[in-house]
């Protein structure tokens, strides 16, 4: 538990710091988290304890990632712009499909990635 709280803080004070000194706070607290984890011997543990809450994170990083996406510039990106957002859109698909399928997951999971 007390671990948690830690993990919670230190997001806070993370991102805290990286809006005083206008760093990109995503990429802050995504630093913070692997020098975390990778400056302790007791990695699993921390895994394990933090596995419990580890989906308020999940939304709070989409809420940040949708927060610096500024989708009035598409219109300024020109014709390239265009075609690279939909061929790496249909990459990202076609290459989930494919992933999937290669692995021989389940049809449920070839059809929600």
């Amino acid at each position: 538990m007390e671990r948690q709280i830690l993990v919670l803080a230190s997001v806070a004070i993370t991102t805290g710091m990286a809006l005083l000194l206008d760093v990109f706070a995503m990429l802050a607290v995504l630093f913070a988290g692997v020098v975390a984890v990778n400056a302790t011997s007791t990695k699993k543990r921390i895994l394990n304890e933090l596995s419990d809450i580890d989906y308020p994170f999940y939304v709070l990083f989409f809420i940040m990632a949708g927060a610096e996406l500024h989708l009035e510039t598409l219109g300024q990106i020109g014709a390239i712009g265009m075609v690279y957002v939909a061929m790496r859109a249909i990459g990202k698909y076609s290459g989930c499909r494919l992933g999937a399928r290669v692995a021989r997951s389940s049809q449920t999971i070839q059809t929600w990635l």
